[in-house]
This record gives C-alpha cells, sequence and structure tokens, in this order.
C-alpha cells in the first residue's frame, strides 16, 4: 500500500498552529490529494473544529493531550481515517501542552497499521511570548525548548511589531537549540505547502 503523510503541527496555544493548518488546507485544495485532519483539544469542547469545514474528513481528542493519556487514543483515530477515507495526508494539530517526540512515537506505534511517512513535525513560535519567555516557569520552558528542538520546520509567527533587533536575536536563539531546522518569518502563520520540506526521519510502521 501507499505510505499515508503525516505532518505534524505544535507549539503553545495562540502561536498560529490552527491558522497554519488553515492555510496549508487551502494549499492542499489545488494538489489534487486526499486530505484528512487529527485535531487535540484538551477541553470538553472543540473551539477549532468548526474552521476546517465539512469536505475534510476530521477526528477530534477531547479532554487529553496525545502524548499521554489520549495516545491510544490518537491510534485510533489515525485507523478510523485511513480505513474509512483513504487520506493521502493527515494533518494533525497538537494542544499547545504536547511534545513533539512523544506525538512521533504515538504516530509509530505497531498498533497502527499500513505504512506511514512522516513529512515534517512544524513548530509555531509566537515571537513576542518567545522574548518574554523569562516569566514563565522553569518547566513551561523546558517544553518551550523542547518543542523547538525537535521541529524539522520552525515558523516565527507574529512578527510584525518585532524591531530588526529583537527578530535577530528569535532567529539566534531557536538556531542554537535546533540548528538544523528550516525557519519562516511569518505573519499569520503565512506559508505555503512547498515552503515545508520533508524530514530525514523517513519512519515507516506497518498497518496491522
Amino acid at each position: 500500500m501507499a505510505q499515508v503523510e503525516v505532518v505534524i503541527i505544535g507549539g503553545f496555544l495562540g502561536s498560529g498552529k490552527t491558522t497554519l493548518l488553515q492555510n496549508l488546507l487551502m494549499d492542499e485544495k489545488g494538489s489534487g490529494r486526499k486530505v484528512a485532519v487529527l485535531m487535540n483539544e484538551l477541553g470538553e469542547k472543540s473551539v477549532d473544529s468548526d474552521i476546517i469545514g465539512d469536505k475534510v474528513p476530521l477526528q477530534e481528542l477531547l479532554n487529553g493531550c496525545i502524548c499521554c493519556t489520549a495516545k491510544d487514543e490518537l491510534e485510533i483515530s489515525l485507523l478510523t481515517l485511513f480505513h474509512m477515507h483513504q487520506p493521502d495526508v493527515i494533518y494533525i494539530e497538537a494542544s499547545g501542552v504536547a511534545h513533539p517526540i512523544e506525538i512521533l512515537d504515538a504516530c509509530l506505534s505497531p498498533v497502527i497499521a499500513d505504512r506511514i511517512s512522516i513529512r515534517s513535525i512544524i513548530t509555531t513560535v509566537d515571537a513576542d511570548r518567545w522574548l518574554l519567555r523569562s516569566r514563565n516557569s522553569p518547566q513551561l520552558n523546558r517544553l518551550y525548548e523542547e518543542q523547538v528542538k525537535h521541529g524539522d520546520t520552525l515558523i516565527i509567527n507574529k512578527t510584525i511589531r518585532l524591531s530588526k533587533k529583537e527578530l535577530q536575536q528569535i532567529k539566534a536563539d531557536l538556531k542554537s537549540i535546533n540548528p538544523g531546522a528550516t525557519l519562516h518569518i511569518t505573519n499569520f502563520s503565512n506559508i505555503s505547502l512547498s515552503g515545508i520540506p520533508y524530514s530525514n526521519r523517513n519512519s515507516i510502521c506497518e498497518f496491522e
């Protein structure tokens, strides 16, 4: 069977993940590919699913983070999307507190059948919040850095009010944490699919 491409979108709440997802789905419309979406919210009610529209197959995980309490549900949701809709690509929008490597691990669980190819882990970074991270707890900043460290593509978003010096500082910070990542400077997460390179992960697993 053909591989199902997976794109993981992570980053803190308000950093532009959902806007990025919308932009990429718009870009996909002309590609001819079959697209599906999996969204993870920590609350009891989705706040984002209405923006996806009714033509894109959607699975939602509520009341739990993908990388911990909802890990088993993630596997089931991916199976459901694959068997019911046979997509060419699945976009996963993670909750703001999700750890990217644990999401990747969940995606590649032996429980999930058929072949999955991880195109990219994308991390969105709110530029203003990054500059103010000294106000955060050490635990929160560690998660911030882990999301940056494991992203294949880093999107520095909401940069319109930054000075040149501030932008250069953020770029230097992110490069020091993840020197191999592709960096994009945006407002409103304005980037097309062609700007998302394929990762070197080449991780494949077999669906049962």
